[in-house]
């Protein structure tokens, strides 16, 4: 499991849908977080998670052990992610918020590209 900001435990592998429960513990208190999901590959075990932190993780799941790594993030944007998308080729990502915004980044060096705003 992961301990860069809590654990993340899989909840369900089923119809192509990862289900990912993620708890932080903020001031010695537990408490869950909400988040949106995408797998990226599916073979590889790459996903993203947004997330009410203003992040998109990049984690990756071992299938083996069952375990789950950070690999990466994308910051900037200023309120709750709320969706999160990979293009087919993995070249972008694509991400709503509560800040009324889109943002395209690029999938392997975590920047944005585009910013639309006011949407």
């Amino acid at each position: 499991m992961t301990n860069l900001e809590g654990d993340a435990s899989i909840i369900s592998l089923k119809d192509d849908m990862n289900i990912i429960k993620h708890e932080t513990i903020e001031s010695n208190m537990r408490s869950n977080i909400a988040f949106c999901g995408s797998c990226v590959r599916g073979d590889d075990g790459v996903f993203l998670v947004g997330s009410e932190n203003k992040l998109i993780s990049k984690f990756k799941l071992d299938f083996k052990d069952m375990q789950v790594e950070r690999i990466g993030f994308y910051k900037g944007h200023s309120n709750s992610v709320r969706h999160v998308a990979a293009s087919k080729s993995t070249k972008h990502v694509l991400s709503t918020c509560e800040d009324h915004s889109l943002r395209l980044w690029d999938y392997n060096t975590y920047e944005p590209k585009l910013i639309f705003s006011g949407h």
